[in-house]
């Protein structure tokens, strides 16, 4: 790299970075080359990099410079906010399917960074040497153009991409681990509500039961090269790995730590009892939370909802808190809630779950317990609807009751006709 840009360099003058542009595009499109281990090592020397020329180049710079610049710099700024970017984008976007809300988000954001800075310095230096007049306010004309861009741009840019209905929701989403009957009704429990989730299986027949409940899945190793291009984690903020492997769940949480935050990763115990389960832990620093207790493994799981437990959602308030629950339902399990905030608070062996006031709990109850419930509902409802048929009952008695009292003997007329109150008598006759 250093001999593609010293060569190009010498045979034409600042032609360097074009060539190494050129030959990093070409290297990263040829087949059996592997790139993904110099990515993290090209951030690490970009920030290095960008930072320290930037020091040096504002190094440079005089600040009685900027007040010579005058409202002619305000201007240009103004220029190149309002008129020459949306134009550009609207000449680049030509043809596509953007919508104008993404093309006016995209015509809205065009910072300049350290590319503006380093030309402008080279070509203030090479004016100067050449005599022209006013070079030396180049530098500080660029300056303030990005500083200006950076910080006008960033403080608007999440309010206009809320305007527009461009901006990326929230990560409050689940990405799951394991297709399981467990893993579908937390899946469907939380679409109900609006929160995206993901089941992640290598097993396609594993995935069908979600495919069918018309939950979000993805097919494959969520840590593979693949995944990494065809399953956006944009929506996710948190990982559960309800995998039958715990060995499974373990390298995806320890893939994902970096992408949602160890706090955020949650594994189920491995299928031991809770005194050999240490032999099978992992160490906390690469793995996961602890999710439930160490008792709550895949089987117990699989056990309960074998004999027809299921995922229930209860919304928590003033008048019926989370202790309150707790004592109407014993034998359920605490699974997590859903914050007032929208964040996700998950019961785990480190923390116990937190629900305030608000908040909507999700558990794992047992089928009798359900029973019992709907016995309730069904026995409220048919309570209510005997009052109804009886309140109308005797509704429709009085009502015939005074019927009759209104009604003279004799005077009944005909009651298979229906004569309209407003017809004239001389009519009637």
């Amino acid at each position: 790299m250093c001999f593609v840009f010293a060569l190009a360099d010498t045979l034409m003058h600042e032609s360097g970075l074009l060539a190494v542009t050129v030959m990093g595009i070409l290297v990263a499109n040829m087949k059996g080359v592997q790139i993904h281990s110099i990515l993290d090592f090209k951030e690490d020397l970009t920030i290095l990099f960008v930072s320290t020329l930037f020091i040096v180049l504002a190094a440079r710079v005089d600040f009685s410079a900027f007040s010579s610049i005058g409202w002619s710099a305000i201007l240009l700024l103004f220029v190149m906010q309002f008129v020459a970017r949306p134009l550009k984008v609207a000449l680049s976007f030509m043809g596509s399917d953007f919508s104008w809300q993404e093309r006016a988000m995209v015509s809205w954001i065009g910072p300049r960074g350290i590319v503006a800075a380093a030309v402008s310095a080279v070509f203030a230096l090479r004016l100067e040497e050449l005599g022209f007049a006013g070079a030396d306010q180049l530098v500080p004309l660029a300056f303030l153009i990005i500083i200006g861009t950076v910080v006008f741009q960033s403080l608007t840019s999440r309010p206009i991409a809320r305007l527009l209905g461009v901006a990326q929701p929230d990560t409050h989403g689940v990405l799951i681990i394991g297709a399981s009957l467990l893993s579908i009704q937390i899946a469907e429990a939380l679409n109900r509500i609006g929160v995206e989730t993901v089941v992640c299986d290598t097993s396609w027949d594993h995935l069908r039961a979600a495919r069918i409940a018309g939950i979000r899945t993805y097919y494959g190793n969520p840590s593979s090269e693949h995944a990494a291009l065809h399953l956006s984690l944009e929506p996710y903020g948190y990982m559960l790995g309800l995998s039958n492997h715990h060995e499974f769940n373990v390298t995806q949480a320890a893939h994902f730590r970096s992408e949602f935050g160890a706090r955020n990763v949650f594994v189920l115990p491995p299928n031991q009892s809770s005194e050999r389960a240490h032999k099978h832990m992992t160490s906390a620093a690469i793995s996961g939370r602890i999710f439930l207790d160490m008792d709550c493994h895949f089987l117990e799981l699989k056990q309960r909802i074998n004999k027809g437990a299921v995922v229930k959602s209860t919304d928590l308030s003033e008048a019926y808190d989370f202790a309150q629950w707790r004592q109407d339902n014993p034998n359920a399990r605490a699974l997590f809630a859903i914050q007032p905030n929208s964040d996700i608070s998950f019961d785990t062996v480190d923390k116990a779950i937190q629900v305030p006031v608000g908040s909507k709990l999700f558990s794992l109850s047992d089928p009798d317990k359900v029973e019992n419930s709907a016995k309730v509902k069904s026995s409220a409802k048919a309570k209510s609807s005997a009052k109804v048929k009886s309140s109308a009952k005797v509704e429709s008695s009085g009502k015939a009751k005074n019927a009759d009292e209104m009604v003279a003997p004799g005077k009944m007329g005909n009651p298979g006709r229906v004569e309209n109150p407003g017809t004239p008598a001389s009519e009637k006759s």
